[in-house]
């Protein structure tokens, strides 16, 4: 990645760069805030390398709310890359976690502490639905067996309603299963 001169959104500092989760960012020493290119938040959630404490995790999980407050829309910054307006995002919709996209598509701000609840938000969404595709599992297959169940019950009485035509019917049936 080319090292472009960019200053923080918020309090206009010059931005550093260090090497976290196996990705170069951006980070203002002045507010905390963090700065990823288009395609780096992917990368560092996926390297899941950062050890949270149980406190951070609840914090994260506790605070999830939908929606973005109007202080959030009412602060809009613009891009270090490119000066266009930043978007507020609450990641994953629900997260209650507001973070400030550019319109062009450049990358991310994440103000001090986001980027590790995205990464607890993003880690327990993965564990919960890991734990959860067993269960999920379990209940298609007995699903799968009670529509089965049931299919095969109205095949039976629909053939009795057929009186003698119904016989004949089971007994093809019956006929064409044994030659299998």
């Amino acid at each position: 990645m080319e090292s472009i001169h960019m200053n923080c959104p918020r309090c206009k500092t010059t931005l550093n760069q260090k090497n976290y989760e196996k990705v170069m960012i951006d980070y203002c020493t002045g507010c905390g805030g963090v700065w990823l290119d288009a395609g780096e938040i992917q990368t560092i959630v996926e390297n899941q390398g950062e050890a949270f404490s149980k406190a951070q995790i609840t914090a994260t999980l506790q605070a999830a709310k939908a929606g973005i407050p109007p202080s959030e829309i009412e602060s809009v910054e613009n891009c270090p890359k490119c000066s266009s307006g930043m978007t507020p995002m609450n990641y994953n919709y629900s997260s209650g976690i507001v973070l400030d996209v550019c319109q062009q598509g450049h990358g991310i701000w994440f103000d001090q502490g986001e980027l590790e609840r995205v990464q607890i938000s993003f880690e327990s969404w993965n564990k919960r639905s890991q734990e959860m595709r067993s269960s999920w599992s379990e209940l298609v297959q007995q699903g799968m067996h009670e529509a089965h169940a049931a299919e095969t019950t109205a095949d039976l009485r629909f053939r009795k309603n057929l009186g003698p035509v119904g016989t004949a019917i089971d007994a093809l049936l019956v006929w064409m299963k044994s030659r299998r």
